[in-house]
């Protein structure tokens, strides 16, 4: 008898195993984009997928995109399912009718068989993406195809427990969804405020101030706030060796940044990097690899360029001053080379930008304000990642 950890009261009966093809349809039939009947149908890509969560990302209407290849066309209940790379879990349950890309399938679920609803949480489980990566793990770019989808068994209960399951999911989705926009929204705020608090392109100070703090701020080169930190050593345990990332700052080296077993000199020195240094990457500057170390005492890469903050400035106003778009600009206006991975911006040439800096006094108000601000984002943050976890229990639990 099959059945789950965790069940809503009232249904005892065992699940079903089913094969795939009675439970699903498959759409098959490929449309011209360019079609005028479909200019206004929304477009799903698998762009517009996020991977293991089920979130449909912003999209397009087919008029507003140069569409030529062929799409299929999907309705008010088909779950959409990428079929590209399945490692990475995309599918999405839309609820409205458009086109999507032929490198994701519209699936169908069958009337008095499978709900829509409890279908796409299905093809979200553990087991169903343990499925899809070990039959399409081929050479060159991995792919699901149709009699390979069509190979994985369901294990299902009752319809009416189906709806049952289906609707507690869409209650746990709509947490996450709510979270999310929250989050989303404080960090627009956040945006805004940065914007109102800073001296805009050719101004000298900002259009909002705190009560007590008036005149222009004074224009400075980086280097009246920040030098050269050029010093190196082995890793150890006191400094140990680190990845710099644009989302985590200096954090533990993962899978994607560990090359160490490359590493056959074990004598191999690297850059010294100590609490609220300034670090920039020249190759992937404009993407935000620029950032304040809040770790501490580590050892990276010869590849970044690392700054101590002298007296001027304080270190929660430098992580700011980085931040503004119209800072970022002037110090792309430096960058050499032609192609990617070949980008240089010399530290002199980054010292010599030109900015402006009010009294320490003032500096030190707005750190703590947008302080403030972010410790209020990282506790939404966390209360989201919570609610994906418990997401991920129900998951484990309450399917087979």
């Amino acid at each position: 008898m099959e059945t789950p950890q965790l069940r809503f009261r009232g249904f005892n009966d065992s699940w079903e195993k089913k094969a795939f093809d009675d439970c699903v349809v498959i759409k098959s039939k490929l449309i011209d984009p360019q079609d005028d009947k479909y200019s206004d149908y929304p477009h799903i890509g698998t762009a517009n997928m996020e991977k293991h969560s089920g979130k449909l990302l912003d999209y397009k209407l087919v008029k507003e995109e140069n569409l030529i290849s062929g799409k299929y066309v999907f309705g008010e209940q088909d779950i959409i399912y990428g079929k590209i790379n399945p490692q990475l879990g995309k599918v999405v349950f839309p609820k409205f009718k458009g086109l999507c890309s032929a490198d994701a399938y519209p699936l169908s679920a069958k009337k008095n068989v499978m709900e829509p609803g409890f279908l796409f949480q299905q093809l979200l489980t553990p087991r169903f993406l343990k499925y899809s990566i070990s039959v399409s793990m081929r050479t060159g770019m991995p792919k699901i195809n149709r009699s390979e989808l069509s190979g994985f068994k369901f294990i299902l209960p009752s319809l009416n427990e189906q709806k049952k399951i289906a609707s507690f999911f869409s209650l746990l989705d709509g947490r996450v969804e709510k979270q999310q926009a929250k989050i989303e929204a404080l960090k627009e705020q956040r945006k805004g405020l940065l914007q109102k608090m800073f001296p805009q392109r050719g101004e000298h100070e900002p259009s909002f101030r705190f009560n007590g703090f008036m005149g222009e701020w004074e224009e400075k080169q980086l280097r009246d706030l920040f030098e050269i930190r050029d010093e190196r050593q082995i890793p150890t345990i006191e400094a140990p060796l680190m990845a710099f990332t644009s989302t985590g700052g200096v954090e533990e080296k993962g899978d994607r940044y560990n090359r160490e077993f490359l590493v056959k000199n074990k004598s191999k020195k690297y850059k010294r990097t100590e609490f609220n240094d300034l670090i920039y990457s020249s190759n992937n500057l404009d993407v935000g690899a620029i950032g304040r170390n809040k770790y501490g005492t580590a050892v990276i890469s010869d590849v970044y360029e690392i700054f101590k903050t002298k007296e001027g400035v304080t270190p929660e106003f430098s992580e700011l001053i980085i931040q503004q778009k119209n800072f970022l600009n002037k110090v792309l206006k430096y960058r050499q080379g032609a192609l990617y991975g070949q980008y240089r911006i010399h530290a002199d040439d980054f010292l010599s930008v030109e900015i402006n800096v009010p009294s320490l006094k003032e500096q030190t108000k707005i750190g703590r304000f947008f302080s403030l601000i972010d410790r209020h984002i990282k506790k939404e943050e966390q209360k989201l990642e919570a609610l994906k976890e418990q997401k991920k229990g129900f998951m484990q639990q309450m399917f087979i």
